[in-house]
């Protein structure tokens, strides 16, 4: 049985943020007041292609593992985690609902609602609420209801105990990255941003209105696609291509045999992402995109993307600010900081309710 306090709701104690991607797992802790953050230590640990697919765990034992070694190498003595699942795995529903209901009357009435929106049985999902405030409705109030298949829960779960920890809350990774961004000076809560989280297989689109997400978005695209092609040019293993990448260290004619096709790829995908946001919302304007993820600092992807789409485009890095533990060197930090806003985002949940 599944056991977390919620996908919505924080516990104000401490926890270290666990982000489980297709390439790697990162692991985050951060102490003090959300006003007042400083990151007490970090670690990443690189998964083997296949263990994760498709948001699904294929080996929980590795990805186990993988925790492990992070926990170990932080030093940190935290065993509660936040989790997050990939924001296609969430559904969410606002609901408005009679105010003047007592509390199990309400849950009944939730789950009713549930019923009518959730494609599957409500024995097969974990289940979740939160108040979001008063409606337009007179006499009402609007809920969110979050809900993912208990499978895909557990999975997680199982990772994280196995690795020692106890998770308590279990986040939408759209939800999380967005919280990152309150720490990235000069992006407000007014016009649009879109947050292009760039991993190894996808892509996932954040779009953000006045502060609040509007949609979310996942395109199968990211940067194992650039790795393949190194792969099959150069006669490369998946390591070496990976090592070149991490290391920026290209063959001469990289960019005309390789990189030039990548980007021109790059940039379609982004072209189909934002086409969607702008017929969904019938709006034209986008203010700002934000690039974040593992695959987020290949050579020429912020160029691209700025120059073809003609909007103001930076790398993410929501760590400018935030005062850092002495075992934390800052140079490898800030090379890293656009990978690790999953897990900034679920290591703050320890603040919710401050």
């Amino acid at each position: 049985m599944v056991d977390l306090s919620s996908f919505l709701r924080g516990v104000n104690r401490p926890v270290v943020g666990v982000d489980i991607s297709s390439s790697a797992v990162k692991v985050m802790e951060v102490n003090g007041s959300l006003s007042n953050i400083r990151l007490d230590g970090y670690a990443i640990e690189n998964l083997n292609k296949g263990v994760v697919e498709e948001g699904a765990l294929t080996d929980i034992n590795q990805v186990a593992d993988a925790i492990r070694r992070c926990v170990k190498r932080m030093r940190t003595s935290t065993k509660r985690c936040a989790l997050a699942l990939p924001s296609s795995n969430v559904i969410k529903k606002v609901v408005s609902i009679d105010e003047n209901l007592n509390e199990q009357d309400l849950e009944a009435q939730i789950e009713s609602e549930a019923n009518q929106y959730i494609p599957f049985s409500l024995d097969e999902v974990n289940l979740d609420y939160q108040l979001l405030g008063t409606s337009k409705k007179a006499g009402h109030n609007d809920y969110i209801i979050a809900a993912a298949r208990r499978e895909r829960v557990e999975e997680r779960v199982a990772a994280a105990e196995g690795a020692g920890l106890n998770p308590v809350i279990m986040d939408d990774e759209g939800v999380a990255l967005q919280a990152s961004l309150s720490f990235m000076e000069g992006v407000g809560e007014s016009g649009t941003v879109v947050m292009m989280s760039i991993g190894a297989q996808k892509i996932q689109f954040i779009f953000i209105e006045n502060g609040n997400i509007v949609n979310t978005r996942e395109q199968a695209f990211g940067g194992w696609l650039l790795t393949q092609e190194m792969m099959r040019v150069y006669g490369w293993t998946s390591e070496q291509a990976e090592r070149a990448k991490r290391q920026k260290n290209f063959p001469p004619n990289f960019e005309q045999e390789i990189l030039r096709s990548f980007l021109n790829k790059l940039h379609l995908e982004t072209s189909r992402g934002l086409q969607y946001y702008r017929t969904a919302s019938k709006k034209e304007k986008i203010d700002l995109i934000i690039l974040s993820g593992g695959s987020s600092t290949i050579q020429g992807a912020v160029e691209t993307i700025r120059d073809k789409t003609g909007i103001k485009t930076i790398v993410a890095n929501p760590f400018t600010d935030i005062p850092l533990s002495s075992k934390i060197k800052s140079d490898i930090l800030h090379e890293e900081a656009p990978t690790l806003m999953l897990a900034l985002g679920l290591a703050i949940r320890r603040f919710d309710e401050e």
